[in-house]
This record gives C-alpha cells, sequence and structure tokens, in this order.
C-alpha cells in the first residue's frame, strides 16, 4: 500500500525573520518524518508511522527546529537553550490567546480568558512547523520572542478559521447537490456537466449497454 502525505506549506505571518513557519489545518506528518514514511523500505518507517498514528487529528500539532543553524550555532547547547526558550514563549503565547499547549480551549473560568475579547470558540487544530534560524535570538528579552510568538499564531488562526469556514461551507453544500442530483435523474435531464464522464466525453446514460447482445 502506498502512502502519500501532503507537503507543509510556508505560513506568512508578520513576526521576525528568523521565524520559518509551516501549518496545515489537519493532521500531517512533520517534514523531517515525511520521507521515512513515503520510504517502505526505511528501517525507520515502522517506528516513524506509529509515532505518527499517535499524533492526535483533533488537536494541534507542533514543535520547534533549530538544527537549521547548526552552522552558524555549532554547539547544540547553546541552539537546545534557544529551542527551550521559544518553547515556553509560544506556550505563554498560547495561553494569552487563550489555547493549551496542545491547542485546547482553556477551561472559560481561567483569568486570561475572562480579559480576552474576543474569546476563541473552537480549539486550534493541525500541525505546526517552527524552524528557528540563528540571528542572536538567544539575547534578545522573553518579550520579544513573546510577541513574534503572539504573530506567528495570529496568522495560524487565520488560516484555521478559514478552513473551517470552507469545511462548513462544503458541507451545507452537499445536501443540496444531492438533492439536485435526485431530482435531474427522476425527471431524466441528466444532461448537467456533473453527469459527463471525463475521459469520453460522454454521457453514461446515452451509452448503449451492447454487453448483453450476441453477434
Amino acid at each position: 500500500m502506498a502512502y502519500s502525505y501532503p507537503p507543509i506549506p510556508k505560513l506568512s505571518h508578520r513576526a521576525s525573520s528568523t521565524i520559518l513557519a509551516k501549518y496545515l489545518p489537519f493532521k500531517v506528518p512533520y517534514e523531517h518524518a515525511r520521507p521515512r514514511l513515503l520510504d517502505l523500505n526505511s528501517p525507520a518507517h515502522v517506528s516513524t508511522k506509529e509515532d505518527y498514528d499517535r499524533m492526535p487529528a483533533d488537536l494541534l500539532n507542533w514543535h520547534i527546529i533549530t538544527s537549521v543553524s547548526a552552522k552558524q550555532v555549532p554547539y547544540a547547547v547553546v541552539r537546545n537553550r534557544n529551542k527551550r526558550r521559544y518553547y515556553a514563549a509560544f506556550s505563554e503565547a498560547l495561553k494569552e490567546q487563550g489555547y493549551r499547549t496542545n491547542g485546547k480551549l482553556l477551561p472559560s473560568d481561567d483569568s486570561l480568558v475572562s480579559s480576552l475579547s474576543p474569546r476563541p470558540d473552537q480549539p486550534l487544530k493541525g500541525t505546526l512547523e517552527l524552524l528557528i534560524f540563528y540571528d542572536k535570538a538567544h539575547d534578545a528579552g522573553f518579550d520579544r520572542l513573546k510577541r513574534d510568538a503572539n504573530l506567528v499564531l495570529d496568522a495560524v488562526r487565520k488560516c484555521h478559521d478559514q478552513h473551517q469556514l470552507q469545511e462548513a461551507q462544503h458541507k451545507s453544500d452537499q445536501p443540496q447537490n444531492q438533492l439536485l442530483g435526485t431530482f435531474m435523474r427522476k425527471e431524466g435531464t441528466t444532461n448537467h456537466p456533473q453527469y459527463r464522464n471525463k475521459e469520453t466525453n460522454k454521457f453514461p446514460h446515452r451509452q448503449k449497454d451492447r454487453r448483453h447482445l450476441t453477434w
């Protein structure tokens, strides 16, 4: 069985250029795990597939990558410190916007949620990758990191809300399309383009079934 996973596109945001954000509003594997999932002969395919199956589809899956600056910062201890600071900044930004670290909504009696206007009405879902490039970010104040995190999350929420709106519209259009198709089949007016066979450019109900004929 062949698997296919879409790549995570870049997310446009107004934060610092040292942050490269990638986001999709649904569950997909992270970029570093994608080659191992597609290669069924890879020794790490099974373990990577198990990790991917454990990722929740109804929550926000996100992680931070600092190894992209390995040449500029060859010391892993410095990159890990930078990674921990950004993780704390994004965790605080999620709380300030009314979410837990996994995208779930904070309880309504929380002091942070009561001061929000407007309050989020649905949890965040999807897959978020944050690539942090070295630009003396480890020397920046925590307030700056948290400001950048809030700007990235604003772009994530905008993309997520647009996707949810499109899904709601698609679901509302489905019963109408089914009713239209039933009516057209009953009336015999199946000349609508949606009933045209794209390969033969003909209508299936006009093609004679000659399988029962003998010559």
